[in-house]
C-alpha cells in the first residue's frame, strides 16, 4: 500500500512538472511569435517611410526641374529682348551665360536621368519587399499564424 502511495505521488508529481513545462515552452513559443510580428510591423513601418521619402524626393525632383525649365525660358525671352535693342555688348554676356546654363542643364538632365534610373530599380526592390512584409506568415511547424492588419 506504501507503494502505491508513492507510486501515485510520483506520478502526480510528473503531471505537475509536465504541465508547468508545457506551460513555459508554450509561453516562449507565443513570445517569439509575438517578437517576429513585431519586427514585421517594424520592417512594414520602415519600408513605408522609404516610400515616402522616395516619393517626395521624387516631387522635389520634378520641381525643381519645373523651376530650371522656368529659368531657362525666361533667359530665352531676355536674349529675345537684348536681340531687339540690337546691344553687341549684352548679346556676348548673355551668349556666355547661354553657353554656361546650356552646359549646367545638360549636367542636370543626365544627373536627373541617372537618379530617375535609380529611383525607379529602388521602387522596383521596395515594392515586392514591401509586399512580401505586409502579407508574410509565421509559420512554424504545422502552425501558420497570419499577421493580423
Amino acid at each position: 500500500m506504501k507503494g502505491a502511495k508513492v507510486l501515485i505521488f510520483i506520478v502526480f508529481g510528473l503531471c505537475i512538472l509536465a504541465l508547468g513545462g508545457s506551460y513555459y515552452l508554450h509561453k516562449i513559443f507565443f513570445d517569439r511569435i509575438q517578437y517576429y510580428a513585431q519586427e514585421q510591423d517594424r520592417s512594414a513601418e520602415k519600408i513605408d517611410s522609404f516610400s515616402v521619402k522616395l516619393t517626395d524626393f521624387r516631387n522635389n525632383l520634378d520641381d525643381f526641374n519645373t523651376r530650371f525649365r522656368q529659368y531657362s525660358d525666361t533667359l530665352e525671352r531676355l536674349e529675345e529682348t537684348v536681340s531687339a535693342t540690337q546691344q553687341p555688348d549684352a548679346t556676348a554676356r548673355i551668349d556666355a551665360l547661354k553657353s554656361d546654363i546650356e552646359g549646367l542643364r545638360s549636367s542636370y538632365l543626365s544627373a536627373i536621368a541617372l537618379l530617375q534610373d535609380k529611383m525607379s530599380a529602388l521602387e522596383i526592390k521596395v515594392g515586392p519587399i514591401k509586399d512580401a512584409v505586409n502579407n508574410q506568415k509565421v509559420e512554424l511547424g504545422e502552425l501558420s499564424i497570419e499577421k493580423k492588419k
